[in-house]
């Protein structure tokens, strides 16, 4: 269903009051909106006009494309969707017809006549009579095998920082501060390695753990490998802080960028607690000393220390920026404030060097790196024997069962999943100091 871009989210404030949590917020950048949602009920004014801005470039771009290749007019896709109600009247709800009627789909087809069309083209049936197909976890297997050994000859590596960014070893899927330092590092402390692309796809997190992982960019940097990012869907706050002392950074055409601020946040509980009759007290040899508790008010003298920490981290990021990018730190102030931006804004205000996929900033790093005759390696996290072994089992079997779960949960699960998603916001704050580069409006969009 053809529905265009949102950008929506839910909001806490009221919620956590009538709970009695506090949530403390710090920020840097007139445009950080990651903290709203604790703080409003709703989006904030220049929020929306800025969220609607790159919105509407994403949503300019996919009609274009689609229009172009489906031979549509100009403004078609806007069309079908606006007035999808009253189609839908006429055609009597047979969405199929409509799609047809509008050029989306070429034909028509049953699940037989879908599969004798498949075997025409692919040439092959099965013993099943079904087009000869490949499972997706083969093909990608055969695509990319796992090597025991490292390829022989000049290698352009592919180091992967994917999710929120968290302090110390994490899992996939997240990005771990010291997990992804010792891959980069190693990586380039490989004698046949000749250039470093990094494929971020990261909203950001803790300023700590990025700051570990930038060190490791500037150490490839100083054993002379040109280190080249290709940016995801999203590369933003921290996702955008390790990015920005790349040799050359590249984004799709849709990716989001920029966040360029910081903020502090942490809740605490001590409302809620007194509620059913429990209370904190002690003794300190300091004024700050018992300070960052969840079950104590916040001590003034704190929120002046987090004020100036959070200033000094936003001061931190702009340098960083203006180093990387070969700008003043009061141009980059311009264009940061926590705003977010679209690939070809970003492209035009000087974050990103160029707009193009994965291979063609592979191809720029080896162009970088002056190789001509090299491989690609896409690197991953060193694995035991043992699951070396299990993970080449999976290749060649194939994945196994789904867990099914009951419509009711489901549907309980759905109704719950705002909660879940707030306590994964707050779980998430794992920052030593309490300060984070996160993009919370990226995460909103779909």
């Amino acid at each position: 269903a053809l529905e265009g871009f949102s950008s929506y989210r839910n909001y806490f404030r009221e919620a956590l009051e009538k709970l009695s949590v506090k949530m403390h917020v710090f920020r840097a950048g007139d445009f950080k909106s990651a903290v709203e949602p604790y703080l409003r009920d709703d989006m904030s004014p220049q929020e929306k006009e800025v969220t609607l801005h790159w919105l509407q470039q994403i949503w300019a771009q996919f009609t274009s494309i689609v229009e172009t290749q489906r031979d549509l007019e100009a403004g078609s896709v806007d069309r079908y969707i606006n007035s999808l109600s009253e189609t839908m009247i006429a055609e009597k709800g047979n969405v199929a017809e409509i799609a047809l009627n509008a050029g989306l789909v070429d034909k028509l087809m049953s699940r037989d006549e879908g599969n004798k069309y498949l075997v025409e083209v692919v040439g092959a049936s099965n013993d099943d009579g079904l087009y000869e197909a490949v499972e997706f976890e083969r093909y990608i297997a055969r695509k990319r095998p796992l090597a025991l050994t490292k390829p022989e000859g000049s290698r352009v590596a592919v180091v992967t920082a994917y999710g929120n960014i968290l302090p110390g070893d994490q899992p996939p899927g997240t990005i771990g501060g010291d997990s992804l330092a010792r891959l980069i590092r190693s990586t380039a402390d490989d004698d046949n390695v000749a250039a470093i692309v990094m494929r971020v796809t990261s909203g950001g997190g803790s300023m700590f753990a990025s700051e570990v992982v930038r060190q490791q960019v500037l150490y490839a940097q100083s054993k002379g490998l040109p280190f080249v990012v290709s940016m995801g869907s999203v590369a933003a706050s921290g996702g955008y802080y390790i990015a920005a002392p790349a040799d050359q950074i590249w984004a799709t055409p849709s990716t989001i960028t920029g966040s360029i601020g910081v903020f502090a946040a942490f809740p605490t509980f001590e409302d809620l607690l007194q509620r059913v009759g429990i209370y904190t007290d002690g003794v300190g040899t300091t004024e700050l000393a018992g300070s960052i508790r969840a079950d104590r008010p916040l001590n003034p003298e704190l929120v002046q220390t987090m004020n100036s920490a959070v200033g000094f981290a936003y001061d931190t990021f702009l340098e960083v920026v203006a180093e990387g990018r070969a700008m003043s730190v009061e141009d980059v102030d311009t264009i940061a404030q926590g705003r977010v931006w679209s690939a070809s804004d970003a492209l035009d205000i000087g974050l990103v060097d160029a707009l193009g996929s994965l291979e063609q900033a592979v191809d720029a790093a080896a162009e970088l790196a002056a190789v001509e005759d090299y491989k690609v390696d896409y690197v991953d996290y060193p694995l035991s024997p043992r699951d070396q072994f299990m993970k080449q089992l999976a290749n060649r079997v194939g994945s196994v069962g789904v867990l099914r779960h009951s419509k009711l949960v489901t549907n309980v699960s759905a109704l719950l999943a705002p909660l879940g998603e707030a306590a994964e916001e707050i779980s998430l704050l794992q920052d030593p100091r309490h300060l984070y580069m996160r993009c919370v409006s990226c995460a909103g969009f779909k």
